[in-house]
């Protein structure tokens, strides 16, 4: 099961994150017909300077985003790999090592909290 939704947030985060990515090169596409645009006869130059500016802040922010995204896949990817190892190990033995996330024995309940002094 938890292998099941690690899987699942990595396949979200990679499809989330190609659509940032695709988003990025849109926007950079954009940026780079700019130049162009000036040069246009009539060209409203205060309108085509708000839109870089717009163009710019939502480049940085996707690409803060995929980059977020990343790093969260790459987190999950090294949890998952410690799950299966854990399970491996589990298929191994005959039985899932006591103190794992997979381990259903009850547990001791904590100590009450101590009173403030």
């Amino acid at each position: 099961e938890i292998e099941r939704g690690l899987v699942n947030m990595l396949r979200t985060l990679t499809y989330e994150s190609g659509q940032l990515e695709y988003e990025c090169n849109t926007l950079h596409s954009q940026h780079a017909q700019l130049p162009a645009l000036r040069l246009q006869p009539g060209a409203d130059l205060r309108v085509l300077g708000e839109a870089e500016q717009q163009i710019v802040a939502r480049l940085n922010a996707a690409g803060v985003q995929a980059l977020s995204y990343r790093q969260r896949a790459a987190a999950g990817q090294a949890e998952l790999a410690a799950v299966q190892h854990i399970l491996r190990g589990a298929l191994a033995s005959g039985g899932i090592p006591a103190g794992t996330p997979s381990d259903n024995r009850p547990r001791a309940s904590p100590p009450p909290p101590r009173p403030p002094p």
